[in-house]
């Protein structure tokens, strides 16, 4: 059996449920085998019917389980995702926001500098490859890798003189 360390619910739950609610659905693995599917649709049941007036009667309710607009970032909602994952779960997500954060050093580092004696010779790939471990490196290299993938596969056909098109899908073509 996988380790939880859940919160009691999340803000959307604590709207739909109440303590009578979690009282039943307490008591479900008690109950014979024959009587608990009934038990745990009733309880579904109700959740249901309670978001169904939430979302037509009590619009305030649902808002204020809201995110502010500045908190919602994919960052932000891995967070809130993560306390409700197993460790596993959690050390994946955590290699996923690693990468983000990877991917924003690297957009950053690729941005024209407003400051032009700034010196063109320091590549941010070196820069960066000496603050990582061996494990990191790899990530790094496969996430650049794809990156660029995507950047070559994103840029538009040139037009030669000859009328014929070039670029990523003509060349890959050619090759």
């Amino acid at each position: 059996m996988s380790e939880h360390t859940f919160p009691s619910m999340t803000p959307v739950d604590a709207l739909v449920s109440d303590d009578n609610l979690q009282a039943i659905k307490a008591c479900i693995p008690f109950f014979d085998l024959n009587e608990q599917p009934a038990l745990l649709a009733f309880a579904k049941f109700t959740e249901f019917r309670k978001a169904l007036q939430l979302a037509r009667e009590q619009k305030d309710e649902l808002a204020a389980c809201s995110i502010e607009p500045s908190m919602r970032t994919p960052a932000h909602m891995l967070n809130a995702i993560k306390e409700y994952c197993t460790k596993e779960q959690r050390r994946s997500i955590e290699s996923l926001m690693n990468a983000m954060q990877m991917l924003q050093l690297i957009q950053m580092f690729q941005m024209p500098s407003p400051d032009a004696s700034r010196s063109s010779a320091q590549d941010p790939m070196e820069l960066l490859s000496g603050m990582l471990s061996d494990d990191q490196k790899n990530l790094f290299r496969q996430f650049s890798e794809t990156v660029q993938q995507q950047n070559i596969s994103a840029a538009p056909p040139e037009i030669t003189a000859g009328g014929e098109r070039r670029g990523p899908a003509s060349d890959a073509v050619a090759r």
